[in-house]
């Protein structure tokens, strides 16, 4: 995956897998089926799903070329 990277760690005796996500220049929708797409905000280490309308104003506010 592009935006995407993992890896399987170690820490206190534990394998505990370690993801990173990158920042994208554009807007990355997740197809959940065929009928529907989520759109995710990233936060630190928080993840939220963004309503339609809130996606929208966020794309826009961040990805100035929409």
């Amino acid at each position: 995956m592009e935006y995407v990277d993992h890896n399987i760690i170690c820490i206190e005796g534990r394998r505990i897998c370690h993801v990173l996500c990158k920042p994208s220049s554009q807007a990355v929708w997740l197809r959940e089926d065929k009928k529907s797409e989520v759109f995710y905000r990233r936060f630190g280490p928080i993840t939220y799903e963004l309503s339609p309308r809130d996606a929208t104003q966020y794309i826009q506010e961040h990805f100035k070329k929409y």
